[in-house]
């Protein structure tokens, strides 16, 4: 079990159950958290495919909203019970909270299949989740070495480069003598 608190204060418990993974399933998210190697609608993924689609495990580290739905759903329970809902359990889910909520949840969904003897489905969520904490080190670390100084002094010397090329192509050429091309007065 695995806790977090929202912004209300009020504390959260996330407890995996075959019934709530259920539950999951049959709702309006339709996602079946016992195959987080396969794409979110369940289907399988073929290997041309793998570039292009996320399977579970990424998709519910990645897309928050996607997140989000699914632990509206598992929470709704516990949620009724304290008398919160829908609209005030999303609005105390912010920031900090909301970040402990998926860290919460991640670690609930692979500690489920470690303690249901299942290594393979627990190292999928593991090994994404890696993966997906490398991609947004290196997101990170290439918007800290972005210099934007650099960027304005590209950009205007590429804009001065191209002025000069449109002047030099309206302006006469001279031939060194005034034009002749007009009638004489």
């Amino acid at each position: 079990m695995h806790s977090f608190t929202d912004t209300a204060g009020r504390p959260w418990q996330i407890a995996l159950t075959i019934g709530d993974i259920q539950r999951v399933k049959g709702s309006s998210c339709a996602v079946d958290l016992l195959q987080p190697a396969l794409a979110r609608d369940g289907r399988p993924i073929e290997p041309d495919q793998a570039r292009a689609v996320a399977n579970l495990s990424i998709a519910l580290q990645t897309d928050i909203l996607f997140f989000y739905d699914v632990l509206q759903v598992l929470l709704e329970p516990d949620a009724e019970a304290a008398g919160v809902d829908p609209r005030e359990f999303g609005r105390g889910l912010a920031g900090k909270a909301l970040f402990e909520a998926h860290a919460a949840f991640l670690q609930e969904w692979r500690d489920f299949f470690v303690d249901l003897g299942r290594p393979a489905e627990a190292a999928v969520i593991q090994t994404t989740g890696q993966i997906v904490q490398a991609a947004y080190k290196l997101a990170e670390d290439a918007t800290q070495t972005f210099d934007m100084e650099v960027v304005i002094r590209e950009i205007a010397h590429k804009l001065e480069s191209l002025n000069q090329t449109t002047t030099d192509r309206t302006s006469p050429a001279t031939t060194g003598g005034p034009s002749t091309a007009g009638p004489a007065s």
